[in-house]
């Protein structure tokens, strides 16, 4: 079953996760690549993007930005050999699935494979995270809680600022932008039911920014923590970090994944319950032709990326 909203900052469901070591691991993403119309391209570029978002985040050195590169295409390398068949493989069932009912159950099924894959390529990025993280000095995680707070400021103006009515509008616009970018063009009986469901959900833009900042503050803080706990290292040590590094640093994404509050976990799972029964709802609104639409695109995904697994 196909998810309109993998990537491209997982837009409808993906706060299920969280935003956790999302200051490195950009390649999360790669395991359920954006809604891109051309996905072989963003998949060709992927390394080259995935460097530059990571170096514009810390601003690394000679030493540190030659160690990145090298990491990065180990990792493209593996998710060439490991990821793509099983992404390709998922996208074919959910094109086989694109005209048929759905149910919240089954969305969420779907989501937990998407986390799973998420949390795959975290795990297979973590050597290479815990080895720079012993590496990167003051001014690099100054830098990095600047670069935070700039995207918190946009959080606020996309999300947060404006009156109720308009932060809704901006919400079923991006939403139904990247539903025609898998369906084809909406109703407007669909668009009407796409802000209903977008009016009741769950999700509290002020909390959302209170999450982040909580979670961005505890990159932070547990990358200083192992520094304090194992020593700085000199730039472009490709030493293995030890494995407690590399534990400490895992956590960050389980207590993002499993809150230790109470009433944030049952606002976050109260939100997936929602949004799982939104896409199903909406997906189930489609005409036979939008649904057709989604099941050549998929397969059309399923084909441009088959071609990376092909010898050259």
């Amino acid at each position: 079953m196909p998810l309109a909203h993998t990537t491209k900052k997982t837009a409808i469901i993906g706060a299920r996760w969280g935003r956790a070591a999302r200051w490195w691991l950009l390649g999360a993403a790669v395991a359920v690549l954006s809604a891109c119309s051309a996905v072989q391209l963003a998949y060709r570029q992927a390394p080259n993007l995935m460097v530059w978002w990571i170096n514009g985040q810390f601003n690394f050195n000679d030493a540190q930005a030659a160690l990145v590169r090298q990491d990065v295409d180990a990792f493209f390398a593996w998710h060439r050999q490991q990821g793509l068949p099983e992404l390709t493989g998922q996208l074919r069932r959910w094109q086989a699935q694109a005209r048929n009912d759905w149910t919240a159950d089954q969305v969420c099924r779907e989501v937990d494979w998407v986390r799973e894959r998420a949390l795959q390529a975290l795990d297979q990025g973590m050597p290479a995270m815990a080895r720079m993280s012993l590496q990167l000095q003051p001014a690099q995680l100054q830098r990095l809680e600047r670069k935070q707070a700039e995207r918190n400021q946009e959080f606020r103006e996309d999300f947060v600022q404006g009156s109720a009515d308009e932060r809704l509008d901006k919400r079923v616009e991006r939403t139904a932008k990247r539903l025609k970018q898998f369906y084809g063009s909406l109703s407007a009986e669909q668009e009407a039911l796409l802000r209903q469901w977008l009016a009741r959900s769950p999700w509290d833009a002020q909390r959302s920014l209170a999450d982040r900042q909580r979670q961005q503050q505890d990159i932070r803080d547990t990358i200083r923590l192992v520094q304090t706990r194992h020593g700085t290292r000199p730039s472009g040590d490709t030493a293995p970090a030890p494995a407690a590094v590399q534990s400490t640093l895992r956590a960050i994404a389980d207590r993002s994944l499993q809150p230790s509050d109470p009433q944030a976990r049952a606002s976050q799972e109260a939100f997936v319950r929602h949004s799982c029964a939104q896409l199903a709802a909406v997906h189930n609104s489609m005409s036979p032709a939008q649904r057709q639409e989604l099941a050549r695109t998929l397969g059309r995904y399923a084909d441009e990326l088959a071609s990376f697994m092909r010898p050259d």
